[in-house]
């Protein structure tokens, strides 16, 4: 039970201008598409995020996106952390850029995860003998 409680918790993203401006999400999309290059450990998951926390998460991404997306993010980190309504369309872009990436494109650092993966893998955590402890 002590290891269920240090599992990263990926939040929801109900709006995509709010919920996103942590990078908690955007990193975590990039780690499941390229999870040798962006790791779970490398990313910043808490439920209280801080301003230094959410600016490592978006600096992961730029970083990202600047070596191996042909610099595919335009944002500042300033943009991404506040998000306002008036760059929606392009955060919207951005998001279909780094789809259009992964699912298309499909350079060969992009090794997706497949969804029975995470689910053994998580089995795999729960049923070892330190979830018990």
């Amino acid at each position: 039970q002590t290891l269920l409680k240090h599992l990263p918790c990926i939040p929801l993203v109900e709006n995509v201008l709010k919920d996103t401006t942590d990078g908690c999400s955007l990193a975590a999309l990039i780690h499941f598409y390229c999870p040798d290059i962006v790791k779970t450990e490398d990313i910043c998951l808490k439920e209280t995020m801080s301003l230094a926390d959410s600016l490592y998460n978006l600096q992961l991404i730029q970083e990202f996106s600047q070596i191996y997306l042909n610099q595919c993010c335009h944002f500042t980190l300033e943009d991404m952390l506040y998000a306002s309504s008036s760059i929606k369309n392009n955060y919207l872009v951005f998001l279909a850029e780094l789809f259009w990436w992964f699912e298309v494109v499909k350079p060969s650092f992009v090794q997706p995860r497949s969804l029975a993966d995470c689910v053994t893998s998580q089995k795999n955590l729960t049923s070892s003998p330190l979830a018990d402890s």
